[in-house]
């Protein structure tokens, strides 16, 4: 599963790489550090390498420039990447920030755990509810 990640903590970064490398299920991760490269990206894919585009984004609300609720905005109008599930992954817990992503039809709003091991089982979650929702096994 591809996974585009935006985010300008490095930290946090981090955090997701070492979540993501004990995950059951196999991840190709992209990150983006702002709005604008994470477009640019998405751009890219779009132009470039429509098979590469990405299954699903995590989006951090709070970032310089333009912020994640204003990405979540343009992906959601743009008729080539609305149908990315985006799920925004942040420490907000501000009940307009969380209003305004359901509003702009965010697919999921978590807020980021600060304890590693709590973190790490959250994206465990995460990865696999996407995993059996994009990719469903037939029975």
């Amino acid at each position: 599963m591809r996974l585009l990640i935006v985010d300008d903590n490095m930290a946090d970064q981090y955090l997701l790489r070492e979540a993501a490398e004990t995950s059951p299920s196999p991840l190709d991760l992209t990150f983006a550090m702002d709005g604008p490269h994470a477009l640019a990206i998405l751009k890219h894919l779009t132009q470039e390498a429509p098979g590469e585009i990405p299954h699903l984004i995590l989006l951090d609300i709070h970032m310089p420039g333009l912020s994640g609720l204003d990405v979540l905005e343009r992906l959601k109008t743009d008729p080539q990447l609305c149908a990315i599930p985006v799920v925004m992954l942040t420490t907000s817990n501000l009940p307009q920030d969380i209003s305004r992503a359901f509003t702009l039809r965010a697919n999921a709003y978590m807020q980021k755990h600060r304890d590693f091991v709590a973190f790490q089982d959250q994206f465990h979650k995460l990865v696999d509810f996407w995993q059996a929702t994009l990719f469903p096994v037939a029975s």
